[in-house]
């Protein structure tokens, strides 16, 4: 995703959005919690290991489960579900970012399962 679509999501969302990479520096380096926000159906088709599923339509009765000690990076299929859940996490207190393009955007398929 180009810089001027990741501003365009982030001004829409209202939250920030970080690129794949930047995710996995922030899961390597301060242990960012993946939640993928697709229905069950969807993570069981396709999603990466490290991830939570909490789809969106679930989330305002789930996440409370989930600590703030760490930066959370919500995904979904393509960013738009994932920029919506990151901004409901944001005015609840969380320190949350969304991945930019979501699962279409990870660059090594590979890492898919």
């Amino acid at each position: 995703m180009n810089n001027i679509a990741k501003k365009l999501l982030d001004l829409i969302a209202g939250t920030s959005a970080i690129s794949y990479s930047e995710y996995e520096k922030a899961r390597s380096g301060s242990g960012a919690v993946l939640i993928d926000v697709r229905s069950p159906a969807e993570f069981a088709e396709s999603r990466l290991p490290e991830a939570l599923n909490i789809p969106l339509d679930v989330l305002p009765n789930r996440y409370e489960t989930l600590g703030k000690d760490k930066k959370i990076v919500t995904i979904c299929a393509h960013g738009v579900r994932s920029a919506k859940a990151a901004k409901f996490l944001s005015a609840k207190g969380y320190k949350v970012e969304s991945l930019a393009g979501g699962m279409a955007a990870v660059p090594d398929k590979s890492k898919i399962k």
